[in-house]
């Protein structure tokens, strides 16, 4: 993770007077506090623009509008990391113990795929059956066709992809 660690770059955020809150005219968010280099990178270069073309100046208003998005990106990341660490999910994924960490999950995943209580349970259930218009029987009715088109062991065979 690109963080700015070194004494150096923080002088230089001190010495160029680089905005702590986005410059986007319509936004006020915060810079986050650890942000990654391209968004310290952007920051430095909008500084530089500012003075030279102000504010309102085309590649600085474009600037400030690639730091708007950059910044919510990076709110983004940092609610996602915050949100799978409470939910016990993993934040970086090993992709050697991917298919174990699947294998365990195989009676939930079941019960997603072929239990219609279960199904309940989950958010995906609403999306299904929003895409079979709404009705309950003919999403019954899918999930029955589906069953009957694949055999148990495809249901226990297949991967996604």
């Amino acid at each position: 993770m690109n963080e700015i660690n070194e004494v150096n770059d923080i002088n230089e955020i001190k010495e160029i007077n680089i905005i702590m809150t986005c410059p986007n005219i319509y936004c006020k968010d915060n810079v986050p506090q650890d942000p990654p280099k391209n968004l310290v990178d952007m920051l430095h270069k909008y500084a530089t623009l500012e003075k030279t073309e102000g504010k309102f100046g085309s590649g600085a208003s474009r600037l400030a509008f690639d730091i708007c998005m950059a910044i919510s990106a990076e709110r983004k990341k940092q609610w996602s990391i915050e949100a799978s660490k409470t939910w016990g999910w993993p934040v970086y994924i090993n992709f050697s113990t991917l298919p174990e960490r699947i294998m365990l999950m195989k009676p939930e995943l079941d019960n997603i795929l072929t239990d219609v209580d279960a199904k309940k349970e989950y958010c995906n259930w609403d999306f299904l059956l929003e895409d079979n218009g709404g009705d309950i029987d003919t999403l019954h009715k899918t999930i029955a066709n589906m069953k009957s088109a694949m055999s148990s062991k495809a249901f226990s065979t297949s991967r996604p992809g």
